[in-house]
């Protein structure tokens, strides 16, 4: 199963589903609704493992920062686990200088991430 339309595109790898955001910037307030109520049905719908993969993304702004970091809560609070990778050098830059990889699980590929859900991490 998969779902390609809208702000955010899914498709399940396993018991892993890898999420993408279907832009490369990340910093319009109206696609952050619309992909907050997109990653909100699906964490009341499927939920589980997730990797976020930014291969795609070339640019996160504080919008984008915060769809991921308020996806990660609810996530994690109906059980669920959240690995972020993919992550381009200036989006890497931004998450460390803000420190985000003391808060979340991050990864510059997918392989790394998939490798650490697979070794129980």
């Amino acid at each position: 199963m998969a779902d390609n339309q809208g702000a955010v595109s899914w498709e399940r790898i396993g018991d892993v589903t890898v999420m993408r955001f279907n832009a490369k910037r990340i910093t319009d307030i109206e696609f952050s609704k619309q992909a907050s109520a997109e990653l909100d049905d699906f964490v009341q719908q499927i939920g589980g493992k997730v990797i976020f993969s930014l291969e795609n993304v070339n640019f996160l702004s504080s919008v984008g920062i915060s769809i991921l970091v308020e996806f990660n809560l609810k996530l994690r609070t109906a059980g669920g686990r959240l690995k972020i990778g993919d992550i381009q050098p200036l989006v890497w830059d931004i998450f460390r200088s803000i420190e985000l990889h003391r808060a979340m699980d991050l990864f510059q590929t997918r392989g790394e991430a998939m490798t650490a859900f697979n070794m129980g991490q």
